[in-house]
Formats: C-alpha cells, sequence, structure tokens
C-alpha cells in the first residue's frame, strides 16, 4: 500500500471522516474522494504527502479550514474542495498561488484572496479599519494638543508682558501708592485729602473745599484792598494768617 500512486473512492456512498491514515502513503500522486458524504474536516496530516500532484474532495460535507500545511506540497497541480462546508482562509503560499476560484467555489464561508472571488478575511479588514481608526484619533489629538499647548504658552506669556511694568507705569504706581498715604494721614492743620487722579499729561491731588482760599492770594489781596505796605510789620501779617487760615496752621506770631 506504501508504494501506491493513486487512490479513486469518487461517486461512493462513503460517509463519516477521512482517515488521516492516508497521509502515510508517501507515494500517492493522485487521491479522488468526491461526490461522498464525506463529513468532518480535512485531515492536515495530508500536507506529509509530499508525492501529491491531484487531490479531489469535492461534493461531500466536510467542514473546518483547509490546511495550511497544504502549502508545502509542492507539487501540488490541482485541487477540487468545491461544494462544502469549509469556513476561514485560503492560504496563499505554495501551490495556491496556481489556483483559481474553480477550486473553492460552493463553500460555507471561505475568505482570501480576492482572485478567490471569495470574501475578504475579518483580520485584514480589520487591520485596515485599525489603522484607519488610528489614524482618525490620532491626527485630531494631536492638533488638538498642539493648539492646547500653544494657547497655554501664549497665556503665560501675557501674564509675563503684564507684570512686567513699564517706566510710565511704575511712575502711575508710586505717586498711587504716594496719594494713598497721604490720604489716609489726619492731621487738624493739614487740608484732607478726598482723592486723586492722574493721566500721562496731568497729575491732581483732590482736595477738601476751603471756604476762605488760598493764604497766599488771602495775603496778598489784603495788601491791595487795605494798603498794606509790602514792609509791613511781621506781627500784622501773622494776624491776617491767624484770621484767614481755615486750619489754623500759625497759632502763634512769636518767631516772626
Amino acid at each position: 500500500m506504501k508504494s501506491l500512486k493513486a487512490l479513486d473512492l469518487s461517486n461512493n456512498q462513503f460517509s463519516g471522516n477521512i482517515p488521516s491514515t492516508i497521509s502515510l502513503l508517501q507515494n500517492l500522486i493522485q487521491l479522488f474522494l468526491s461526490r461522498n458524504k464525506l463529513q468532518g474536516q480535512i485531515p492536515p496530516k495530508f500536507g506529509d504527502l509530499v508525492s501529491l500532484e491531484y487531490l479531489d474532495l469535492s461534493g461531500n460535507n466536510l467542514s473546518g479550514t483547509i490546511p495550511k500545511s497544504f502549502e508545502t506540497l509542492k507539487y501540488l497541480k490541482y485541487l477540487n474542495v468545491s461544494f462544502n462546508k469549509l469556513q476561514g482562509e485560503i492560504p496563499n503560499g505554495g501551490p495556491f498561488a496556481n489556483f483559481t476560484s474553480e477550486s473553492f467555489i460552493s463553500n460555507l464561508a471561505l475568505c482570501g484572496a480576492p482572485r478567490f472571488q471569495v470574501m475578504a478575511c475579518e483580520k485584514h479588514t480589520r487591520r485596515k479599519s485599525t489603522k484607519s481608526l488610528i489614524l482618525k484619533c490620532i491626527v485630531p489629538l494631536t492638533v488638538s494638543l498642539s493648539t492646547i499647548i500653544l494657547v497655554v504658552l501664549f497665556v503665560l506669556w501675557k501674564r509675563r508682558q503684564t507684570k512686567l511694568p513699564t517706566p510710565v507705569q511704575g511712575a502711575f504706581k508710586s505717586f498711587e501708592v504716594e496719594c494713598e498715604v497721604m490720604r489716609n494721614i489726619r492731621h487738624r492743620n493739614l487740608a484732607k485729602i478726598i482723592s486723586s487722579c492722574s493721566n500721562l499729561d496731568f497729575k491732581a491731588l483732590v482736595l477738601e473745599y476751603m471756604p476762605n482760599g488760598e493764604l497766599r492770594k488771602v495775603v496778598v489781596l489784603s495788601q491791595l484792598l487795605f494798603g498794606f505796605h509790602p514792609k509791613i510789620k511781621n506781627y500784622d501779617r501773622c494776624g491776617i494768617w491767624v484770621r484767614v487760615s481755615p486750619s489754623g496752621l500759625f497759632k502763634s506770631c512769636d518767631s516772626l
């Protein structure tokens, strides 16, 4: 039996699984088991039939996948597994490069290369889908992160610019601080500072209203109205100052 080169059991009513012992026929060149009622899987050990050139398993109820070991059958010229219930990926190496779609028609769910006219295998579709999903997710995420980083850097730069005052800003700040200090000082001989205002060209203090006016103007006006000579005595001037000064700035003229 080991020297058997051809075995044709086609068109019978054989049922059950294909015996894996057939793989012991190392010199077998032709094996025909078509149009029977064989079930189960194709024995992976068929890959040991190194001399096999023709294999016909069509017209049965075979299930499972086409063994990957068939890729090692370098002399295999003809393969027919059509009209079965096979599924899974059709091998693509070795002798499968020379087979056509006629070898695989009318099966349950075979997949593989487009030349076999079967559906694409799920793993290839999933790989493409995964790659597409990665591109759809990573590219927008990268753009978003870059935008966020640029915005954060701009905000930090803007804050730093704000915290570095210019000389003009420093002058305004110094004036405001001084005004605040003076506004909080209370003394009976000092006019009360209510507020302050300033801009690039103008700085002013807002004082409490003084009904008798400015002391200097009163003294000068007194000289004009009452005929005081510019060289009037100091004690006369002191009397005027004491009367017109609303804050009572001068209480004694002993030193004048």
